[in-house]
């Protein structure tokens, strides 16, 4: 019996070892494309959420003949590097500029589409030229070929504004905050033919600016796949479809699309798990930490002082970078961006309710610990029953205060490219060339804030001292 025991045992075991290696064996490769998602019509998310443009058809075309299964990720294009170098993606194609700056820091492909940067201005002035807006302000998008070449000729301009993406740049436009916008003329051709932009478009080329595709510094065996798959698909004449599919068509014969709040809210999933799993983490620990301080322990003081001093010291934003790009890539563990954003802003908004919850243990009157230590009352029992629940008390408006802010901090988990409301507003505010979108997030934080400021109001009334 036990001979037929061990004998199924290590014939269970042999299929289980076998069947991990032929799942390992026979599993696609699986490469992750990072994109910035208003670059329309090169890759952007359409009205259904789903990533399109001609890049993206072309990446699908490379992963279907060479059996790669592909993922596209919405990164912050300013980050791509950094994206790129830690893992976070293996491959940037969206549109990118062919330099020697960029040759240097990232594996480049052969260029594959031609393109060049033009000047863009309001129908009224037609702007030719960089030399014409001498003395004038001019908009770029960060960290793009538009930006090095308004920064190498920055002594034409009165100012260069840097904007996070191209429809920022002409909403300014459109209002006169700038009084041209350098642009990759492939944009500036679709922008234009949108019915609410009334654009020039300049017939001088200021520069060309090929795109190519970009892998980790190092990774010649991916690049030298794409190469090949670029000369055959120039050859068989897959670009050129595309680019009769994607840069020829006029955006006003395709169908419409109007921004309402219903596709906005499709953001509001990750906006309101961020928020609340934050508060639940931050809430309760304060609460737990403020009872340790409540101990007078020196040490433990001078650690928590730290922390707060730290964690309040410095911006949010700045955090968020600081610990997916560099505490969590060093430490060699695998934590995706949103799971990354709700560990920062645990962190940052508990040293901020700590803070707050200090200032109220502080502001407790003497006679209260005196009374409880006459009542026999333990340091925990002290704290948990009697100065706590006061502190809490006291201190409801900043906490308030604090829930306020978190609903509007969560906008910045856009720069992991999480898709929450503001990045589904810019990206609806990119396809229709229209402020729209912003009033409607605009209305929908106020909303949310509304809610929170009802029932903070509701708890101070119900813990307010009666007279």
């Amino acid at each position: 019996m036990i001979y037929v025991r061990k004998i199924c045992i290590f014939i269970l075991s042999f299929i289980l070892v076998a069947n991990i290696f032929f799942v390992s064996a026979f599993a696609k490769e699986k490469i992750v494309v990072g994109l910035d998602p208003t670059f329309a019509p090169i890759g952007f998310v359409d009205e259904k959420g789903e990533f399109v443009g001609f890049d993206i058809d072309l990446a699908k075309e490379f992963a279907k003949r060479t059996g790669k299964d592909i993922e596209f990720k919405a990164i912050n294009w300013d980050t791509k590097e950094i994206d790129l170098d830690s893992g976070n993606i293996d491959l940037v194609w969206n549109g990118l500029t062919h330099t020697p700056e960029r040759a240097k820091a990232m594996e480049l492909s052969d260029k594959y589409l031609d393109d060049n940067l033009v000047l863009v201005s309001l129908q009224d002035k037609k702007y030719e030229s960089l030399e014409s807006l001498r003395g004038k302000n001019i908009a770029v998008q960060v960290n793009s070929s538009s930006e090095k070449v308004a920064t190498e000729k920055k002594d034409l301009f009165k100012e260069i504004k840097s904007y996070p993406d191209y429809n920022q740049a002409m909403l300014n436009l459109k209002n006169s905050s700038v009084d041209g916008v350098l642009i990759d003329e492939i944009v500036a051709r679709y922008i234009s033919k949108k019915e609410n932009i009334n654009i020039y478009v300049s017939k001088n080329i200021v520069e060309s600016a090929d795109f190519s595709v970009a892998a980790k510094k190092g990774n010649l065996g991916l690049i030298e796949e794409i190469n090949k798959f670029l000369r055959e698909a120039k050859a068989d004449g897959t670009i050129s479809s595309l680019e009769e599919k994607w840069l020829g068509a006029d955006p006003n014969t395709q169908e419409k699309e109007t921004a309402t709040f219903f596709t906005i809210l499709d953001g509001m999933y990750n906006t309101a798990y961020v928020y609340f799993v934050t508060v639940f983490i931050s809430f309760p620990l304060a609460i737990v930490l403020s009872s340790i301080y409540l101990r007078k322990n020196q040490l433990i003081n001078k650690i928590i002082s730290v922390y707060t001093w730290i964690f309040r010291g410095s911006p949010l934003m700045l955090q968020l970078f600081f610990f997916y790009y560099g505490v969590f890539p060093m430490l060699k563990i695998n934590v995706g961006a949103i799971t990354c954003a709700i560990i920062t802003f645990s962190l940052n908004y508990l040293a901020y309710i700590l803070e707050i919850l200090r200032g109220g243990i502080e502001s407790i009157d003497n006679g209260q610990y005196e009374a409880s230590y006459i009542l026999g009352y333990t340091t925990w029992q002290r704290a948990v029953y009697i100065i706590i629940p006061q502190a809490i008390r006291i201190t409801l408006p900043s906490i308030a205060n604090e829930a306020i802010a978190l609903v509007k901090d969560t906008s910045l988990i856009n720069v992991l490219a999480i898709t929450e409301i503001l990045l589904i507003t810019k990206q609806i505010a990119n396809r229709t060339a229209s402020i729209t979108p912003y009033i409607y997030a605009f209305i929908i934080y106020l909303a949310l804030n509304a809610v929170i400021v009802f029932v903070f109001n509701r708890l101070e009334k119900k813990y307010a001292i009666k007279n």
